[in-house]
């Protein structure tokens, strides 16, 4: 499952898994964008890929479901 994925590359911190991560997060939300985790994780991506506006949106989009 791409969330999965997903999270196992967040949660590793490394770098160079941040924008596959995005991908495959981008990938689940097309399909279910009311995953309030899927969100989490694409917001801490964007995080540790030095890109606080893009984690900000996130997390605020979170805030809202």
């Amino acid at each position: 499952n791409q969330i999965s994925m997903a999270h196992a590359m967040v949660e590793s911190g490394n770098l160079a898994y941040a924008e596959e991560a995005q991908k495959a997060l981008k990938t689940a939300l097309a399909v279910d964008n009311e995953d309030p985790f899927a969100w989490d994780l694409l917001a801490k991506s964007y995080h540790q890929n030095k890109n606080p506006g893009m984690s900000a949106w996130e997390r605020m989009y979170e805030e809202c479901l």
